[in-house]
C-alpha cells in the first residue's frame, strides 16, 4: 500500500485560479485514495519540469500521478536569477522568454 500521493503538472494541477487550491484534482484524488498529497505543480510549467519535479521527491512508497501539458512548453533558466521560466504558446510577448526573444531578435 502506498503512503503518499505525489502529483505534478501545470496550472490545472496546481489549482491556479481556484479560490481554494486544495480543490484542484490532486487533492480530490488524494481524498478518494485516502492518501496525503504532495503537489509540486506550478503554473506555466512544461513536461520537463513535471517529470523532474516528481522524480526528485518520489520514493518506492509513493504513488506518482502526473498531469501532462502541451508538448510545446519548454523550460529555460534565467542565468542571472536562476529562475525557471517557460514558453507558453499563442501568448507572444507575455512570458519572460517571449519578452527576451522578441526584444533581441525583432
Amino acid at each position: 500500500m502506498k503512503k503518499k500521493l505525489i502529483t505534478s503538472g501545470c496550472s490545472f494541477s496546481s489549482g491556479y485560479g481556484l479560490n481554494d487550491p486544495t480543490k484542484a484534482w490532486p487533492h480530490i484524488l488524494g481524498q478518494k485514495l485516502n492518501l496525503p498529497v504532495e503537489n509540486v505543480a506550478r503554473e506555466g510549467m512544461g513536461n520537463e519540469y513535471i517529470f523532474s519535479s516528481a522524480i526528485e521527491i518520489a520514493d518506492t512508497e509513493s504513488l506518482v500521478v502526473l498531469g501532462l501539458t502541451s508538448y510545446s512548453r519548454v523550460e529555460f533558466i534565467n542565468a542571472a536569477s536562476g529562475k525557471i521560466f517557460t514558453t507558453i504558446p499563442n501568448r507572444r510577448g507575455s512570458s519572460e522568454f517571449d519578452k527576451l526573444f522578441w526584444k533581441d531578435h525583432y
